[in-house]
């Protein structure tokens, strides 16, 4: 059986939307998995996403 392999993406601050969604699906689904709750995730402004995603280095 061939598995397709997963898919390996550098999210940047101009991602940040799609980020917030997939990190609040992510902590929706899997609320054990993360120690910050959607809760406290959900209500965080956009620009939180992207101040956290501008302060990686690549």
């Amino acid at each position: 059986m061939s598995e397709t392999p997963p898919v390996i993406w550098q999210v940047r601050a101009v991602q940040a939307d799609t980020w917030r969604e997939i990190r609040l699906e992510a902590l929706r689904l899997a609320p054990d998995a993360f120690d910050p709750t959607f809760a406290e995730w959900s209500v965080r402004p956009l620009s939180d996403f992207t101040a956290r995603l501008d302060a990686i280095e690549t």
